[in-house]
């Protein structure tokens, strides 16, 4: 993901896809090395900037689900996975792992089968609603956050089943450039 020009108020949605072929496997969700940039002040937000640092991450909330692969939040059948509507970026992002399937929660995903992870982002307040609709509201980031920005590494680590038949996501994840045990 790479967005540009962050306003207040936008808003997206994704579905990452996984797709298992060899072996059955259990499947992780990871986000390390959040780093903020405050990358100057302009006039607008010199003047009402009063913290030291980036603010970016802090006024854009995201909320993640277990998904169909419609790229839809339908609860009940759909489970959240991360974030709520008042929880931020810096929050639910930092160096944080959910669970897509290990051996205590939503099982090994099969060989020749998909699993998907929805993933919506609000520059603003982020609303879920209990039906899965959403929206974004803009007044919550003002122009503290103006030539701010953020970056993560974002990672699906995936361990075989069979080589490893009571992992948990919670578990140390592998050294390496790729996270793949």
């Amino acid at each position: 993901f790479n967005f540009d020009d962050v306003k207040p108020g936008d808003f997206g949605c994704n579905v990452i896809s996984m797709h298992v072929q060899k072996t059955d496997a259990w499947m992780c969700l990871d986000f390390k090395n959040l780093e903020e940039s405050e990358n100057g002040e302009n006039e607008p937000e010199s003047l009402v900037d009063t913290t030291d640092g980036a603010d970016l991450a802090d006024g854009t909330e995201f909320f993640g689900w277990i998904d169909d692969g419609d790229g839809t939040y339908e609860p009940p059948q759909e489970k959240a996975l991360f974030g709520t509507s008042t929880q931020a970026a810096s929050e639910v992002l930092d160096e944080k792992t959910y669970v897509i399937g290990d051996s205590k929660k939503g099982g090994a995903c099969k060989v020749n089968t998909t699993r998907y992870v929805g993933m919506c982002w609000c520059a603003g307040d982020l609303v879920v609603n209990q039906n899965g609709t959403m929206s974004c509201d803009a007044s919550t980031l003002g122009n503290e956050a103006q030539t701010d920005s953020f970056t993560l590494d974002v990672s699906i680590r995936a361990e075989p089943v069979n080589q490893k038949p009571k992992f948990i996501c919670g578990d140390t994840p592998p050294k390496g450039n790729n996270g793949v045990g």
